[in-house]
């Protein structure tokens, strides 16, 4: 896939991409979900192009100190990196880019954090609208 583009409003970026899938605890808090779904992409291919994130700073369950990106205006979460220099690696929210629908998760990670009904979605009823 050529190199993707996400939007907030009225936040944009370009990157390419690496698929992944957590559940870590943390991930769940801080998108207010079972797990979170991002693409992982190196500091060089991921640059915003219009507007300024609001930034986070959040110690994770190691001891790092993660940046967390979001959408000034609505609040929407966009990525999270190491806190320091380059070079970077960013994991990009899957929600936020145009292209997600052709984002399939290739890795999940953190699975030690997962509920345990996530691994039988395909059970649960299904409705095409509320």
């Amino acid at each position: 896939m050529a190199a993707a583009t996400a939007a907030t409003s009225p936040t944009r970026r370009r990157l390419t991409r690496k698929d992944h899938h957590l559940p870590l605890h943390d991930c769940q808090r801080l998108s207010g979900s079972a797990f979170r779904t991002v693409v992982r992409v190196a500091g060089d291919t991921f640059k915003i192009i219009a507007g300024d994130p609001t930034i986070y700073v959040k110690t994770a369950e190691s001891g790092a100190r993660r940046v967390q990106g979001f959408c000034p205006r609505c609040g929407t979460p966009i990525y999270s990196t190491a806190e320091g220099d380059e070079p970077k690696l960013y994991s990009i929210r899957v929600g936020t880019v145009r292209q997600r629908a052709a984002l399939v998760p290739k890795v999940q990670i953190w699975t030690r954090s997962q509920l345990r009904w996530v691994t039988d979605l395909a059970s649960v009823r299904r409705l095409d609208r509320q």
